[in-house]
């Protein structure tokens, strides 16, 4: 474990690359951080009684403990995004940036390398002088390029480890956990669930709890038109498929995606995705989504003042027809504000 004087120095580390520290979740998660205003330890949300997608699957990863906010040190769902083939976000489709000052809030943490999905072994801590040999390029590099995490391969090679491994950090906080206030940006992956954007479902949590945190749709190229992560939200929705099973898909995009994803012995990383994914976002929509509806309803309350460029197209959109999810989708406009803009015009 790393004391204060460890942690002012990899902060130093960090800050000097501009690099930030990043903390994913799934929907049920989201909302329950809502209530309680701040990211803490599955355990305190258990204590709360409120959900936690850890809890419900009772089967939390061998290298992380339900008493720690584990923060990962790159966006691990920007390659699915980026048409590369590996799983989305694994630890889920919201993921909060922050700033690595936030770490100074706790008095220990552990920067630890854990086996990438499916390899075995025990995490490795490391030491602060180790830190900047997690980074593929040195500080001098221009910007992103100096924030860039090595590849799990790259780290086994760097560090000597048996398997590829993945570096996180772990901090036992105090009860209050991480404020929502420290939060940088928040990231929702480009998911359509019950015919809305997952972004949509999330923006009525907050206004079901009367939160704020800024959130942005992850634009995903491989997701033009809705051709795969829609397609694979709606195979998980049917059923707990794996590969193998998406292999033989209908849709072109999906069964191209899983082949190659097979082909590379990435089952074991889709299943570590596909299980929290299922549990945490897609049933606790299907279970959630009037209350989720109806309560952010009740609590947008006044006139929603759409930007000028952004009304016309709006306008022009609605005498065209157009369905108001498809209007969200394409304007990037909450579904909840275009809601109450047709309630206004009523």
């Amino acid at each position: 474990m790393m004391n204060a004087n460890d942690i002012e120095t990899v902060v130093r580390i960090f800050e000097d690359r501009n690099a930030s520290v990043y903390h994913s979740c799934q929907l049920m998660d989201f909302e329950s951080y809502l209530q309680m205003g701040a990211i803490v330890p599955v355990a305190r949300l258990i204590q709360k009684g409120l959900p936690a997608t850890a809890d419900l699957l009772d089967a939390a990863p061998a290298f992380r403990d339900h008493r720690d906010v584990v923060f990962s040190l790159s966006d691990h769902g920007a390659a699915f995004a980026k048409r590369r083939y590996a799983p989305p976000n694994p630890d889920g489709p919201i993921m909060f940036q922050m700033d690595p000052g936030v770490l100074k809030s706790v008095p220990q943490i552990d920067i630890y390398l854990r086996p990438q999905a499916g390899g075995k072994g025990a995490r490795v801590s490391l030491t602060a002088e180790d830190v900047p040999y997690l980074f593929r390029y040195t500080a001098e590099a221009p910007y992103p390029e100096r924030t860039y995490i090595r590849d799990p391969d790259q780290i086994q090679e760097a560090f000597g480890t048996q398997v590829p491994m993945v570096p996180e950090i772990s901090c036992r906080t105090a009860k209050q956990g991480f404020s929502l206030e420290q939060v940088s940006a928040t990231m929702v992956d480009n998911y359509l669930i019950f015919k809305r954007q997952l972004r949509d479902w999330a923006y009525d949590a907050q206004l079901l709890h009367g939160a704020s945190l800024p959130l942005k749709r992850r634009y995903c190229p491989s997701d033009i038109g809705g051709h795969l992560s829609d397609a694979l939200a709606d195979a998980l929705l049917a059923a707990d498929a794996d590969l193998e099973e998406l292999s033989r898909a209908k849709n072109e995009h999906l069964r191209r995606w899983a082949r190659e994803m097979v082909s590379r012995g990435l089952q074991e990383d889709f299943r570590r995705y596909t299980a929290p994914f299922r549990a945490g976002t897609l049933a606790y929509i299907r279970e959630h989504r009037q209350r989720l509806l109806d309560g952010s309803r009740r609590r947008k309350r006044g006139r929603v003042s759409l930007p000028l460029k952004s009304r016309q197209l709006v306008e022009r959109m609605l005498s065209e027809n157009v369905p108001p999810e498809s209007i969200a989708r394409i304007t990037d406009i909450p579904l909840a504000d275009i809601e109450a803009y047709l309630q206004q015009k009523e």
